[in-house]
Formats: structure tokens, sequence, C-alpha cells
């Protein structure tokens, strides 16, 4: 084999291995969306979610509760937890390297400078999109984001 094809092939399998790496969401995850969609339909958990997110607020449990408008509601932590991605994703915020483990082609705009909210029946929780984790919370208002969903 001669050194050009060797590195040719090299190359060709590095570049393989890096986008086999890529942690996008599964293929089939959601249906088909484009750049001016508003909303993304999960095919798994048939959850419609909403593609922008609320400004960061200090928010109580009532708060969170009002987020959302029409048809759509503050997510469980479960419902939240079908977002995160299981490896990060690299991007650059105030000219670092950060992570965020979320699908960046659906959900292009998630912050990661606070954490979202979500409600359960007797919990209050948070998911970082920074690491991937979900937490138990305080009630005391935190500087929380929200992602509205609906069935």
């Amino acid at each position: 084999m001669s050194a050009r094809v060797q590195i040719a092939s090299t190359a060709a399998f590095a570049l393989t291995c890096a986008v086999a790496s890529l942690a996008d969401a599964p293929a089939g995850q959601y249906k088909a969306f484009d750049a001016s969609s508003t909303e993304i339909v999960d095919n798994h958990t048939g959850l419609v979610w909403k593609r922008d997110h609320t400004e960061p607020k200090q928010l109580s449990r009532a708060g969170i509760a009002a987020a959302c408008t029409g048809d759509f509601r503050a997510p469980t932590v479960k419902e939240l937890l079908t977002l995160v991605d299981e490896r990060p994703h690299k991007f650059f915020s105030a000219g670092a390297e950060a992570d965020r483990y979320i699908d960046p082609r659906a959900f292009p705009t998630t912050p990661v400078d606070a954490a979202f909210a979500s409600l359960s029946p007797n919990d209050f929780w948070t998911v970082d999109f920074k690491t991937g984790q979900a937490s138990r919370a305080t009630i005391a208002p935190l500087k929380l984001y929200v992602r509205c969903v609906k069935r």
C-alpha cells in the first residue's frame, strides 16, 4: 500500500470514528423538523417539546407551574431526563470549550448557565444539561429555566 493511500485510509478511519462518537439523539428519536420548527415531537415518548425555553428567573414552585401556557406545562423530572444525551456535545461558551448533554440539532439554544426546572407531585427537581444530572432541589427560589412540554 502506498504512503498516500495509507494516509488517506487512516484519515477516513479517524473521521469515521469521530463522527460515530457524537452523542446526538438516536436516529428516529424525533419526528422530522427543520430550523424554523417551534416544537419537537419525541417518537419514543409521544411528548411534544417547545424548542425555546423561558429565560432564567428566580422561580418558586408556583412560578415554574405558571411558566408554560396553553396546552403546555412544566415537565416532570422523568420527562425532562428523556432529553439528556448519554455523552456530551462540545460547544464554546465565553471563549472556552464546555459540555452540553442535549441534542444540539433539536435544541440548539439550550443554555447551561442554570438548570432546568421540573415538577413532580411531591418533589421539586432540576436537570442540568451541562452535566446531564438531575438533582432534588429546595423549594426556595432558584435561577432556573423551564422547557415546556405537552402530551
